[in-house]
């Protein structure tokens, strides 16, 4: 992606950025250690599923 998409990509998530692979790693070893978590969805995507998009994301 260029880096003016990835700025309309930022843009448009809720929180202003989308997760990098840190975000993603956090959140791995969270559910790695907590052992009375179990059968949850943990999302990791800026917001974006907390909104509607007219298209599919990787495509906006």
């Amino acid at each position: 992606y260029s880096d003016v998409q990835m700025g309309r990509l930022n843009a448009a998530m809720p929180l202003g950025q989308l997760p990098d692979p840190e975000n993603v790693a956090e959140a791995v070893l969270y559910l790695a250690r907590a052992r009375d978590v179990t059968g949850q969805i943990l999302y990791v995507d800026g917001g974006a599923h907390l909104k509607s998009y007219p298209r599919d994301f990787l495509h906006l």
